[in-house]
C-alpha cells in the first residue's frame, strides 16, 4: 500500500474521477472522530451482552482484553468477580483515560492497563490468562498470525479466546469506507493507491473534518484484510481450536446467503469466534 504523501496536482485522473463519482453520495453528517462523553458507560452497558453472547463466566478468572479503549469492559469484568484484569490498548491516550476512569469507578487495584501492540504481549507470562476477549479489533490487526500465536501462548490450557469482529474484508463495507466512498465492495475492486488518493482528495477539499479524514486514512493504511478463510487457516496453525464461528447479522437475506460457501465471505455480518487453547 502506498504511504507516500501526494500534492493535489499529482493525484491520478482515475482517482479524481472516483472522487467526483462519490461526491454526491457521501454523508457529511456527524464527526466520526468524536468520542461521546458517556462512552465509558456505553462500554460498560454493552459488556454484559458481549459476555452473554459467548456464555462467559468471569468469577475468579484472569482476563485480558485486546483493545480495551477507555476501560468499560475492564470495569465490567472487575465488578463481576474477575480475579485480575489486563487491558491492552495501542493508543496511549486511551490507555491513560482507562486508568483514570477505572480509578474513579472501581475500588481496587487488581487490574493493569498497558499501552502496547497486541501482537507482542511479552509483558504477559506464558499460560497465565483464563479468558481473552476482544470486540471490533481483530479486523484492524495487520499480522493476525502473530496475534493468534501470542493468544495461544498466554492462555492457560483449556483457556478461551472470545473475539467479535465486523466487518471482515470481503464484505461490502470491509474497508470501513461506507461514509467516505459509499460504493459496496469498492475496496475489493479499486487499487489501494486509488482508495488512499480519493480519501486524501476529500481531506484537502474539506469534505469531512480534518481529524476524521486523517483517522480513516490511517485506518485504511493499516487494515488487516481479515477473511474467514484466514481465520480458519491461522487457527489451524496455532494451538487454538475453533469452538464456534457464528455469523450474527441482523439481515435475514444475509443469513440466507451465507449458507452457501461461495457467498459466505461476501455477505458475512458480524462474526463471533470462540477459541479454546488445546
Amino acid at each position: 500500500m502506498d504511504h507516500s504523501d501526494h500534492e493535489p496536482e499529482r493525484f491520478s485522473l482515475f482517482s479524481w474521477l472516483v472522487y467526483y463519482a462519490c461526491k454526491p453520495l457521501i454523508n457529511r453528517g456527524g464527526r466520526e472522530s468524536d468520542i461521546p462523553s458517556n462512552y465509558f458507560e456505553m462500554e460498560v452497558e454493552k459488556s454484559q451482552r458481549f459476555d452473554d453472547s459467548f456464555s462467559i463466566q468471569l468469577g475468579g478468572k484472569t482476563v485480558l482484553e485486546i483493545g480495551s479503549n477507555v476501560g468499560g469492559y475492564l470495569c465490567h469484568a472487575l465488578n463481576h468477580g474477575a480475579q485480575f484484569v489486563y487491558g491492552i490498548e495501542i493508543d496511549a491516550v486511551k490507555a491513560n483515560r482507562a486508568r483514570s476512569l477505572l480509578k474513579d469507578n472501581y475500588d481496587g487495584d487488581n487490574y493493569e492497563v498497558i499501552a502496547a501492540d497486541a501482537r507482542d504481549l511479552y509483558m504477559i507470562k506464558d499460560k497465565s490468562i483464563d479468558i481473552v476477549v476482544s470486540d471490533a479489533v481483530l479486523e484492524h490487526v495487520e499480522n493476525v498470525d502473530k496475534l493468534f500465536s501470542e493468544v495461544a501462548r498466554i492462555l492457560r490450557p483449556n483457556g478461551r479466546a472470545c473475539l467479535a469482529t465486523s466487518p471482515i474484508w470481503f464484505t461490502s463495507n470491509g474497508g470501513h469506507l461506507r461514509r467516505y466512498i459509499p460504493i459496496p465492495w469498492v475496496h475489493n475492486v479499486l487499487p489501494d493507491r486509488t482508495i488512499i488518493e480519493v480519501l486524501r482528495i476529500q481531506k484537502i477539499r474539506n469534505d469531512f473534518p480534518e481529524e476524521a479524514c486523517a483517522n480513516i486514512i490511517g485506518l485504511y493504511e493499516t487494515i488487516g484484510k481479515l477473511s474467514l478463510h484466514r481465520i480458519r487457516r491461522v487457527t489451524a496453525n496455532s494451538n487454538l481450536k475453533i469452538e464456534s464461528l457464528r455469523n450474527v447479522s441482523r439481515s435475514r437475506i444475509r443469513r440466507f446467503l451465507i449458507r452457501f460457501p461461495v457467498l459466505e465471505e461476501l455477505f458475512a455480518g458480524g462474526i463471533k469466534i470462540s477459541l479454546r487453547r488445546t
